[in-house]
């Protein structure tokens, strides 16, 4: 559902420099299949421009469907 790459730290305000989250991904969306998820975080984590995956949500919605948001700490 959504893909925010090296995210805002701060809002953006006039004379002030803009400051992101450097080496960070957030992703977040919706799975039918717990299985599946798991295998996709286990490629994910062994790609070399990952460093390390956190997995800061997975709720289910139904009994067919999870929404989730993971963080990738990205290798600089």
């Amino acid at each position: 559902s959504e893909l925010n790459y090296q995210p805002l730290l701060k809002s953006i305000k006039d004379n002030d420099p803009i400051v992101n989250d450097l080496h960070r991904m957030f992703i977040s969306g919706e799975s039918s299949d717990s299985g599946v998820f798991s295998n996709w975080i286990s490629r994910v984590e062994k790609h070399p421009w990952v460093s390390k995956v956190e997995i800061l949500e997975y709720n289910d919605v139904s009994t067919s469907k999870s929404n989730f948001n993971i963080k990738l700490f990205l290798t600089p």
